[in-house]
């Protein structure tokens, strides 16, 4: 598993991502040269199984579209995003794309903005490498004695009782937006790790994203949306995607749209 998808991938707009999977986990850094350029913190996690003619390994991102280098800040380091799909065995990653603009930006309102982007691996990840993602990951963990969190209009117990659906949005780290969440289905608990927007203040929507593993079903999920100014009612847009053989590739990603309320 490690040896698929730890790496540097990139795609024909010139972006990269760098990532570290360790069992079913990935961190990672992302490099974009298009739009706002810049390298942007991701977690991701992946399913248990190397690809093979069989079946492809799922794959699920979760990134916050804010600048980690030095420079000028603009309103699109408010959003965050998700990406789903799977790797298959011919080294070819297709990801389902989806930004969450929560504040505008230029040309670009308040919405979900969804492409396809296909990956392939350029080089491996040398041994300093992988501890420089894992340090950098260290330094913005969510929990510990030394850690600074925050508290966000986000974080508490959202609920959907008739479809036995929660989640519980923990404060996020101060510096990164690092955060973590227990998503509920039907009594099983899901561990997700992702971002929220610390920087977006009273007056405007604060977006997130959140990934993790469905052990029971072998998906990978990304939770992503916004959180309008004042409100108690959430939407999250969920990304779900399993391994499927290459013929049936065009099923590997499903959307399902979940209303919830403050607990």
């Amino acid at each position: 598993m490690q040896q698929s998808l730890t790496g540097t991938w990139g795609n024909k707009f010139g972006s990269t991502m760098s990532l570290y999977a360790q069992d079913e986990r990935i961190i990672g850094i992302y490099s974009s040269h298009t739009g706002s350029t810049g390298e942007y913190l991701l977690v991701g996690n992946c399913s248990n199984n190397s690809p093979s003619d069989q079946l492809g390994q799922s794959v699920a991102f979760s990134i916050y579209w804010r600048n980690i280098l030095p420079g000028e800040a603009d309103p699109s380091w408010h959003w965050s995003g998700s990406m789903c799909g799977q790797l298959q065995i011919n080294g070819s990653m297709v990801l389902t794309n989806s930004i969450v603009v929560s504040v505008p930006f230029e040309t670009y309102q308040k919405s979900n903005y969804i492409d396809e982007l296909e990956f392939t691996r350029s080089k491996e990840l040398s041994q300093p490498q992988k501890e420089a993602i894992n340090k950098h990951f260290l330094s913005h963990q969510t929990s510990g004695k030394d850690t600074p969190t925050l508290p966000t209009r986000l974080t508490g117990t959202w609920d959907n009782n008739p479809m036995q659906t929660s989640i519980k949005i923990l404060p996020a780290n101060a510096l990164s937006g690092l955060t973590k969440a227990i998503l509920t289905i039907s009594g099983n608990e899901i561990e997700l790790l992702g971002f929220t927007d610390i920087d977006a203040n009273d007056s405007e929507a604060q977006s997130f994203s959140l990934a993790g593993y469905n052990q029971k079903t072998s998906q990978t999920l990304s939770l992503s949306g916004q959180l309008e100014a004042g409100s108690d009612a959430l939407m999250i847009y969920s990304w779900a995607s399993q391994p499927t053989a290459p013929e049936n590739s065009f099923m590997q990603t499903n959307l399902a749209s979940i209303n919830l309320t403050r607990k």
